[in-house]
């Protein structure tokens, strides 16, 4: 069983940073899944639409994973897995093209913790927009950046990868 502690401080604004969330086997595991089923991803820009603060959609394409929808990869990576007692009910893995993005937003639905890791090398990174400035998260697999709720005001600059991987961890929903 992976359960995780994590300690919320005033001061951090909701966000924290798990150092392996996902082990190298583990991304590798998502890496295959991933090729495997990239008929499954729905385009964002028409498909449940994520609206950003400025009006925009964002331009990336997605999927649902859960013990549900794909039992085989959930119980090999996601079973059990939990942060504070709180266990983890989804994942949503988002895959961009150079070119795609997503401005500025809120993330809609109503988690305790969602939590952020890449699955690919990428040069890229996910930017949380703080009080004091930007909090710049580059893409490193299996480092996990996460928020509490979903207050934070968060972005995905323009992909300048090939490909960039992410996977959306969603606990207590």
């Amino acid at each position: 069983m992976v359960k995780m502690v994590i300690d919320i401080t005033p001061d951090s604004e909701g966000l924290f940073e798990i150092s392996e969330l996902l082990s190298h086997d583990q991304v590798s595991l998502m890496r295959d899944f991933i090729d495997a089923n990239m008929i499954c991803l729905l385009d964002r820009s028409k498909f449940k639409p994520n609206t950003c603060l400025d009006g925009s959609v964002g331009n990336y394409r997605s999927m649902v994973i859960s013990r549900e929808t794909h039992p085989d990869i959930w119980f090999t990576v996601f079973e059990d897995m939990s942060i504070n007692d709180i266990p983890l009910t989804s994942v949503m893995l988002n895959y961009y093209n150079k070119g795609d993005h997503i401005s500025s937003h809120r993330d809609k639905q109503n988690n305790i913790y969602t939590v952020s890791t890449a699955v690919t090398d990428s040069s890229d990174c996910l930017v949380f927009e703080t009080s004091t400035g930007d909090v710049i998260c580059k893409d490193n697999p299996g480092v996990g950046y996460g928020f509490y709720g979903n207050r934070p005001v968060h972005r995905v600059p323009v992909v300048t990868s090939d490909s960039r991987v992410t996977l959306l961890l969603m606990y207590g929903n």
